[in-house]
């Protein structure tokens, strides 16, 4: 997928390395062929634009976009301390370094790519990622100036559980069934409430993305920049082939660059729960279905997905059809069965 297409425009950025010799010769390497890789494609991209507009990885020293490759606990403590992103390095030359206090490690400099230092960048300035997209939309990382707009889609989804995003108890009551058993969504918040919501949506950006590499996203019309709705994955499940559930995953999409099914054996795959709602007035226009499909094929790129589930109500017969029609299994969802 096109790097741009997965981040917000951005500045050149720097890599700075903190690395002890002789091991900090192929990682000096490694960004000098991303420098003259992303001039030439400057260079050869035609829209008249300079590095600055194009963004990429530069050797210009603004320290608010450098990024820092460390070896040592000291290092990454000292760079650290100056609020820049660093990434920690680890090689059979500093076995007892214990490499903490930074998110991100690396093993080899194969994982340094544009894709992987942008997403640091965007992580450390609290950047939402774009993921994928389609001719009409974008599906982005949620932000906090989306929360007008979901709790919108909550109010339209009164009735329909599965189409919020918020979780919350409906006039009160505690709801739940065997197949749901997180209280059933509902109503616009009370004051309280509100607080409620505002916290779980920060919380959610601030650890859903980073950790697990998937969740719910925004659909943003590409043309007005309007947010139209919420998809995504809900959760991943490992299974053998004979369909029994063996746990709950916690891989990521970004941990998976080879579009294999990490930690899975020949005999099991990967599944993954997807969600999707529209506000109403984005409805039957075959939004919906661009996005399904777009991230169903993200899913599989980026994941190693291989089947897909949603869980819907028998009543809510135009999610039934898409899902259907997109190829996606359903699991029935009956509120208040005995």
């Amino acid at each position: 997928m096109d790097r741009n297409m997965k981040t917000p425009a951005l500045p050149p950025l720097h890599i700075q390395i903190d690395i002890c010799p002789p091991y900090d010769r192929e990682y000096r390497e490694t960004a000098e062929k991303m420098v003259r890789a992303m001039i030439e494609e400057v260079a050869g991209c035609g829209c008249g634009c300079d590095r600055d507009m194009c963004g990429g990885v530069s050797r210009c020293s603004d320290p608010e976009n450098t990024i820092w490759l460390c070896d040592t606990d000291a290092a990454i403590q000292k760079h650290r301390s100056e609020d820049v992103p660093v990434i920690a390095v680890s090689h059979e030359g500093n076995a007892l370094e214990e490499l903490m206090g930074t998110p991100w490690l690396i093993l080899s400099p194969a994982a340094l790519t544009a894709d992987f230092l942008h997403e640091i960048y965007c992580r450390h300035h609290g950047l939402p990622l774009i993921v994928t997209g389609t001719s009409r939309c974008l599906l982005r990382e949620l932000t906090m100036e989306d929360y007008p707009a979901l709790l919108k889609l909550q109010q339209e989804n009164a009735g329909n559980p599965e189409g919020c995003f918020f979780p919350t108890d409906i006039n009160g009551s505690k709801s739940t069934s065997p197949d749901n058993p997180t209280p059933i969504p509902g109503h616009l918040p009370t004051p309280d409430r509100n607080a409620e919501w505002t916290d779980f949506l920060a919380n959610y950006i601030a650890h859903q993305y980073p950790f697990y590499g998937f969740g719910l996203y925004a659909i943003i019309q590409k043309e007005s920049g309007e947010f139209m709705g919420i998809a995504g994955f809900a959760q991943i499940m490992e299974e053998d082939f004979s369909g029994d559930r063996t746990f709950q995953s916690a891989l990521t999409c970004s941990d998976n660059k080879s579009g294999e099914a990490i930690g899975t054996t020949p005999d099991q795959s990967l599944r993954a729960e997807v969600s999707y709602s529209l506000l109403r007035q984005f409805q039957h226009r075959g939004c919906a279905e661009e996005v399904l499909r777009a991230l169903m094929a993200y899913g599989r790129e980026e994941g190693g997905f291989e089947r897909f589930v949603a869980r819907i109500r028998p009543e809510n017969t135009a999610s039934l059809a898409l899902a259907r029609k997109c190829g996606v299994e359903v699991e029935y969802i009956r509120y208040g069965s005995p």
